[in-house]
């Protein structure tokens, strides 16, 4: 399954601040995207959305680093798109070898005839996340690479969503959103 169609890349100003995917008829991505960038948007179907202008279903941010039972998650109806991704009631565990998913442009080729950048094209890129701390307050932890902007972006078991991305740090160290939890918010 080809995952780069079902995730999106958040602008601002024309650089990439964050994800968005779509999973069980949501455009889900972290809260403090759309809360930190006021004029944010992505682009589904050719249409640009302005996500700060959107109206969420739910949409609640807190500072996890404060308190772990804060949640960091927006979620827009979305129909535009058939999303085969689905949100899991799967708890990651020490150990589990997961896929962290995000969408980043490729090095813009450029013209030798006019010497400018050509349109950047999106690459998908997959890096594999282990799960290093389990279930701390509504996140858990995982050891993976993390790429600038990729706030907001799924992590996947068996192709089910079992997290989002919230941030991390330059060790390698990154917060997820456990998807339960999402989960009970929408049910």
């Amino acid at each position: 399954m080809d995952i780069k169609q079902y995730i999106f890349p958040i602008y601002s100003g024309g650089t990439i601040i964050g994800q968005t995917f779509v999973a069980d008829g949501f455009l889900i991505t972290a809260a403090h995207i759309v809360k930190d960038y006021p004029s944010c948007y992505t682009v589904l179907n050719g249409k640009r959305h302005e996500l700060s202008k959107e109206k969420p279903s739910n949409s609640i941010e807190g500072d996890i680093y404060h308190d772990e039972n804060m949640l960091d998650v927006v979620l827009f109806p979305c129909d535009e798109i058939d999303s085969p991704l689905h949100l899991s009631n799967y708890i990651p565990k020490e150990g589990d070898r997961l896929e962290s998913y995000c969408v980043h442009e490729a090095s813009a080729p450029f013209s030798l005839k006019q010497m400018v950048p050509l349109i950047p094209t999106l690459e998908q890129s997959i890096e594999l996340a282990f799960v290093v701390k389990e279930k701390v307050g509504n996140y858990f932890y995982c050891d993976c690479k993390r790429l600038e902007g990729s706030s907001g972006s799924p992590l996947l078991k068996d192709n089910n969503v079992v997290g989002i991305m919230h941030g991390g740090n330059d060790n390698g160290l990154c917060a997820f959103l456990r998807s339960d939890v999402v989960l009970k918010i929408i049910s």
